[in-house]
């Protein structure tokens, strides 16, 4: 069977509001490979239809085989065990979401929820699961990858695991000299504890770990006493790129939403906000350091948002908060969409848009709201969804006696209940005067000039 797996859909949870889910694009030509290069010849192996578990289904396939999986609750500890196959709900061949949270691999709190024993190249997936209720203290809680082990792990929710060890780390997924693929996952409320300390309450890579993570959602994770809520690594070099990296809590530690150990990670076009630790509440760094660029990291809850000891991370075209020495750097607000709901999509007015290095957006996410205002006709003064001659009339009488109010009114800065008009602004002077009474005649009657929209605030104004 060939996979057909879909990169444009991912539910994303909102910060802090378990089940409300948003649609999280990631589009990466990484995962073409891996569709590629399955064999369209392997059998394909259902549960429950053909086994009952699926483990039972694991141990009767092939290299190669795929294993299909109904919507059910499973209550299993899962293992590889050196097949190297495709593992995927019904998501993986309809590229429906829902599969993702009706498909349930629950531990039980029995141990380990997925272990991949056995060598694997990225070939060997798992798919649209939620994998869930792990407790373990040697391993991972909910997904485990040892030495040899480099699968897929793509299009997963991975969350409630618990993990009580004084050696691993990554309550959610752990690689101890492995290299895995991490992408496209929700990884939430993980929780690794320690005697002390917890690490890694989402991922943890320690012994020459290099994974890819890149495009998860990786929020509301916890490592007690320790190190790294969303993240932790020790002796490792992953790339870190295009993660929302939110509200994870390394408590009285170091790096709430990464921290590096001996470790020298990318972390590119990330967004790292609103995490919690004493030191570093979105990174926390030692020898040697990592390379952050093009990310957003601030709003973070700690002495300072990156932290470190001994030597600085290297860090350019990023948005810091309270600012940061480097090249390209900036340290403004980058007017999220709506942080509380977990949408940390961009203003059109951000100033991290265009921002990074070679004119890229800083951070995991572009534009995706606007204006302050939505999308609007400009010169439309009157509502109707153009911009004609009745406009001109309605806006002249408002000069002239202050009425027909403008239909459309901004807030500026967003959310602060501070209108202003921008209904008849064409000339892009962020005010409406007999100026732009003028200038919309004159498109009108010559179709010069166009029409501009102000910016997302008045000068002068925040």
């Amino acid at each position: 069977m060939k996979a057909n797996l879909s990169l444009t859909n991912f539910p994303k949870l909102a910060r802090f509001r378990a089940g409300n889910y948003k649609i999280l694009v990631v589009v990466s030509i990484i995962f073409l490979s891996i569709i590629t290069s399955i064999d369209v010849t392997a059998a394909v192996i259902n549960v429950p239809a053909d086994y009952p578990t699926i483990q039972q289904g694991i141990n009767a396939s092939a290299d190669g085989d795929t294993v299909l999986v109904q919507p059910e609750t499973y209550v299993e500890n899962i293992n590889f065990n050196g097949h190297n196959i495709v593992l995927g709900s019904l998501f993986f061949t309809t590229q429906d979401t829902s599969y993702i949270s009706s498909t349930i691999i629950d531990g039980n709190q029995a141990g380990t929820v997925v272990k991949f024993n056995g060598n694997f190249d990225n070939t060997t997936i798992i798919a649209g699961f939620t994998i869930q209720n792990g407790r373990d203290h040697n391993y991972s809680a909910g997904i485990f990858c040892p030495e040899g082990a480099n699968p897929s792990i793509i299009n997963n929710i991975i969350r409630g695991n618990r993990l009580i060890t004084e050696f691993l780390a990554g309550a959610g997924i752990s690689c101890q000299r492995s290299s895995p693929m991490i992408a496209n996952n929700l990884i939430s409320q993980n929780i690794s504890l320690g005697y002390p300390p917890g690490m890694g309450g989402g991922i943890g890579c320690f012994d020459h770990s290099n994974p890819l993570i890149r495009g998860n959602v990786i929020v509301n994770n916890s490592a007690d006493y320790g190190y790294g809520g969303g993240i932790f690594c020790y002796d490792s070099s992953p790339i870190i790129s295009g993660n929302i990296i939110a509200g994870n809590i390394s408590h009285d530690g170091l790096g709430g939403g990464i921290s590096c150990l001996y470790s020298d990670p990318i972390i590119i076009n990330n967004t790292i906000c609103y995490n919690t630790s004493m030191l570093g509440g979105g990174l926390y760094s030692e020898e040697p350091v990592p390379i952050v660029r093009n990310t957003i990291i601030r709003d973070n809850v700690a002495e300072e948002d990156v932290n470190f000891y001994v030597t600085p991370p290297i860090i350019t075209y990023s948005d810091i908060g309270g600012g940061w020495a480097g090249e390209g750097n900036i340290d403004c607000d980058p007017l999220f969409c709506d942080p509380p709901s977990g949408n940390y999509y961009l203003y059109a007015g951000s100033c991290c848009i265009g921002a990074g290095q070679n004119g890229v957006d800083i951070g995991a996410l572009g534009v995706g709201c606007y204006d302050i205002c939505g999308n609007y006709v400009v010169g439309d003064f009157n509502g109707s969804g153009a911009f004609n001659i009745a406009d001109i009339v309605e806006s002249f009488s408002n000069l002239k006696t202050g009425l027909p109010d403008p239909a459309l009114l901004c807030e500026c800065p967003p959310n602060s209940g501070n209108q202003w008009a921008v209904a008849m602004d064409v000339n892009n002077s962020c005010g409406f005067n007999v100026a732009d009474i003028v200038s919309g005649f004159s498109y009108l009657k010559t179709g010069s000039p166009e029409p501009t929209p102000c910016g997302i605030c008045p000068p002068g104004e925040p």
